[in-house]
């Protein structure tokens, strides 16, 4: 699978060589290709928070985000661990998706409507 990589200001290299940097008019996006092991597997993980702001980004950014960093054949998700694991607490959001998943991470939880079409 590849990678997006936006039209934006960036990608800005960063010391550990496996993450880069972007600047968005109104967002720090960090992007990384993280390799966790057998039955885990690759990730790609996209961090984002506002520039000069101190709150977490809104709907619109995630959404942005997702758009400009993730295939959209992607499954793309956000994580919300125990609050006893969370590692930091800046206002920073996080996406991942599984660069080699071999089936479907999250099952299909859309319903049937009446006319048989999936719906959330």
């Amino acid at each position: 699978m590849q990678i997006k990589v936006p039209d934006v200001q960036g990608p800005i290299p960063l010391p550990d060589c496996t993450h880069v940097a972007f600047r968005l008019s109104t967002l720090n996006v960090m992007v990384g290709v993280e390799v966790h092991g057998p039955g885990v597997g690759t990730w790609l993980h996209v961090s984002y928070s506002l520039r000069g702001v101190d709150k977490p980004p809104e709907h619109k950014h995630t959404c942005r985000v997702r758009q400009l960093f993730f295939d959209p054949a992607q499954v793309v998700i956000a994580v919300f661990p125990p609050a006893a694991e969370y590692v930091n607490d800046a206002e920073v959001l996080h996406l991942w998706s599984r660069l080699d998943p071999a089936e479907r991470l999250v099952p299909d939880l859309r319903s049937l409507d009446d006319e048989g079409t999936r719906r959330i």
